[in-house]
């Protein structure tokens, strides 16, 4: 345990200590392995201030006093993962580096074996700040590097506003899995809608749900001060935060060590008598549903909503971009004239809403777009006029429907779910075709691959022509690589409008007007080509209105022939 003291001693600077890294030289047989800590002990971090590989430790920053801990990268060019997440505060962090001396594998170890041990000593000249590693914040900060340099890292927090912990991991384990969930590309609460005093809310699941390895769980907090930028600091909020009693096997006896394990003892329980937590906070783990609502809620007051996923595997956890709400008094559910509106369908409603929308001016036609937004099964659409049934439809991702010759009156627009279960529907109604933002697709909107025509480097697509002629077509294509069930059964948002400059693998964009080559009638023939045998592909058409908004068709999947016969080789 020698070394480990000595090591102790230079981490924590007291002094100007001789430490050497290398151990004595062991048998032939055993001079290509190499030296790593031990795992993580909590008594040892006490003792040395070194995070060990492949673990997050908590550690404590006072106020305007500065904190070091430490990070050893044996191997020369390894990869290097630190992160660290504040609680209570935002946190200052610089990251320094002390070369090591040669390691006991390299050629230059094994021919000096006979010399005198070449001593590292702690004389503060080869320290260095290492480039991009300073940092401010209260959320999640990371550092990361392909090919670090070997050496002993230093990590450097300090607190101005308050005494905070901070979550500490790191690896340089190119293989380790990262512990933390990904985030979707759109990582923020979305409120679906605040009635009385409850909100409603969801979010995108996490990507890492798919990963084997990864029990990824949700859980959710509210409260009235703020957003919450990491996990540990709702739990700060919750329980206070202090720092940790030093463990009782740390230390290696010296009088001096048990002296200061009393003083920071009792430093900790007066800080524990003294805590004050936020008590307005509600936080509870919800499992994998990827929607919560909270209830209760004071009429004008302002709430912050925040969203975690969490590995149960590992207990790290990944926060979303949070949310902000004001409980308000019940409105006018009244449907304006061009306004693009999002109706939720839940359990407390029996999975129905009520609209009115009011005519108050003849008019020839009235254009209204129903969009079925998430959820499996169609809704259903009724719209009756003083008890009268004007329009009924059935809409399973998107229609455009019209009423000709309205009269003038109150409108009551009722749409309701087939399926018991929380969805969304867009609702947008208009008296003028020409503000009408969405372009009208057919009540067929599937893309149909023609088998006959289709080679080793070539699909043909067939789909509907829109009813509008003033629209463009965007074609893509994705490669698809082992399983492409999951592109077709994954949920989708089909109100998450995509545009056409936003995706990739573009294949061309282009108006197919009626007097088209590639038209017949109403239905738009396109191939495709370019593409490599004995792929799989999936298609996919999104369709602009001139100066308005996009939608898509179905998504389609297909698979070019094996052989090229030279008929058609060439023409590729």
């Amino acid at each position: 345990m020698l070394w480990l003291a000595l090591l102790s001693l230079f981490l924590w600077g007291h002094g100007t200590v001789a430490v050497d890294f290398r151990r004595p030289p062991p048998p032939k047989h055993e001079l290509r392995q190499q030296f790593y800590f031990p795992k993580y002990r909590p008594e040892l971090f006490f003792d040395n201030n070194v995070v060990p590989e492949n673990a997050e430790v908590s550690v404590f920053v006072f106020k305007d006093k500065i904190r070091r801990v430490f990070f050893l990268v044996e191997n020369e060019r390894n990869s290097l993962l630190l992160v660290a997440s504040p609680c209570s505060a935002p946190i200052e962090w610089h990251l320094f580096r002390k070369p090591l001396p040669p390691s006991e594998n390299s050629d230059e170890s094994y021919g000096s074996r006979e010399q005198p041990l070449d001593l590292y000593r702690d004389d503060g000249s080869s320290t260095e700040p290492v480039a991009g590693g300073s940092f401010y914040g209260s959320g999640r900060l990371s550092f990361a590097r392909r090919d670090a340099p070997r050496g002993i890292y230093m990590l450097e927090f300090d607190s101005d506003s308050t005494d905070t912990s901070v979550r500490v991991y790191g690896t340089s384990d190119s293989d380790a899995h990262y512990p933390f969930p990904q985030l979707p590309a759109k990582a923020k609460v979305d409120v679906l809608q605040i009635r009385n005093s409850r909100v409603l809310f969801t979010w995108k699941s996490s990507p890492s749900e798919a990963f084997v390895d990864q029990d990824v769980r949700y859980c959710v907090a509210i409260n009235r001060k703020g957003n919450f930028d990491t996990m540990c600091a709702v739990e700060s909020a919750l329980r206070g935060d202090v720092p940790k009693v030093p463990h009782q096997d740390s230390g290696f006896g010296f009088w001096w060590e048990k002296a200061a394990h009393r003083k920071m003892a009792l430093k900790t329980r007066e800080m524990m008598r003294n805590v004050q937590v936020q008590k307005d906070v509600a936080f509870e783990c919800i499992g994998r549903r990827t929607w919560h609502s909270f209830a209760d809620l004071e009429v004008d007051q302002r709430y912050f909503i925040d969203v975690f996923a969490i590995n149960s595997r590992t207990n790290a956890s990944s926060a979303y971009l949070g949310a902000s709400v004001v409980a308000r008094n019940p409105t006018n559910s009244r449907i304006q004239d061009n306004q693009l509106v999002q109706i939720v369908l839940d359990q407390k409603d029996a999975f129905s809403s009520v609209a009115k929308y009011a005519v108050n001016a003849n008019v020839e036609m009235i254009w209204m777009f129903v969009q079925s937004c998430s959820g499996p099964g169609p809704v259903q659409l009724s719209v009756t006029q003083r008890k009268k049934k004007i329009l009924t439809a059935e809409v399973m991702e998107t229609r455009t429907l019209t009423i000709n010759h309205p009269a003038n009156g109150t409108y009551v627009v009722k749409i309701s779910s087939t399926v018991p279960q929380l969805r969304r529907v867009h609702l947008l109604v208009s008296k003028k075709y020409h503000k009408f933002p969405f372009p009208t697709l057919p009540d067929d909107s599937s893309i149909k691959v023609m088998g006959s025509l289709t080679t080793c480097n070539s699909v043909t697509l067939a789909w509907k022509a829109a009813l509008d002629e003033k629209v463009r077509y965007c074609i893509f294509k994705q490669e698809m690589r082992g399983s492409y069930s999951g592109v077709f059964a994954k949920p989708q948002d089909f109100c998450t409008e995509t545009k056409a400059t936003e995706k990739t693998g573009k294949i061309t964009c282009r108006r197919y007007h009626r007097f088209s080559k590639h038209r017949f009638g109403n239905v738009i023939m396109q191939k495709i080509r370019k593409l490599q045998p004995e792929t799989t592909y999936v298609f996919e058409i999104l369709v602009t209105k001139a100066r308005g908004r996009t939608l898509a068709y179905e998504k389609v999947w297909a698979t070019t022939q094996r052989n090229c016969t030279p008929s058609y080789k060439g023409k590729r």
